[in-house]
């Protein structure tokens, strides 16, 4: 990290040179005008680089339902249905863990397949939205996703938004 910091300071101070140099040559140089627009477009992405250029967001199909849900030690598991028939799960505990798949909806169970998974392949078969039992205010419902049919101990995740139509 040091290094980096360094590094970053060391070309923040060749884009000062660089613009001293452009400036007492009347911008006359052009190779020198090329490598300070060059330099300074690394160190300004170095800034601005933690805010994004690019929103990859905004070519995602839109978010019917979301639901979240945050355990122990802040650990945050948010799960999206999408318009396009696609479901994202990320979960952020001691690392990032991915879950991608497609889902159905059969009459008020909605139903995962092609799950593919960053690290572990194991995932829920179905999930079912049902009205919250928490008292909090603004609660939409709760998204419950079951294992398998005979699964005791479902996952419940508490819904932050719902545009979903179930029939």
């Amino acid at each position: 990290m040091l290094l980096l910091v360094i590094t970053w300071f060391m070309l923040a101070g060749m884009v000062v040179w660089l613009g001293c140099k452009v400036v007492e040559e009347k911008f006359g140089n052009t190779a020198r005008i090329i490598t300070l627009v060059i330099v300074a477009t690394v160190v300004g992405q170095a800034i601005y680089g933690p805010f994004d250029i690019i929103n990859f967001r905004q070519f995602e199909s839109k978010d019917l339902l979301i639901a979240e849900r945050e355990g122990a030690v802040n650990c945050m598991i948010t799960f999206k249905l999408k318009e396009d028939k696609t479901f994202r799960e990320r979960s952020v505990c001691f690392g990032v863990t991915k879950k991608e798949g497609q889902y159905s909806i059969h009459n008020d169970t909605i139903v995962f397949s092609n799950i593919e998974s960053s690290r572990d392949k194991d995932f829920y078969k179905f999930a079912v939205i049902k009205p919250s039992d928490s008292l909090s205010v603004g609660d939409i419902g709760d998204l419950v996703l079951y294992r398998n049919l005979q699964d005791s101990t479902p996952y419940r995740l508490w819904i932050t938004k719902n545009e979903l139509i179930l029939k």
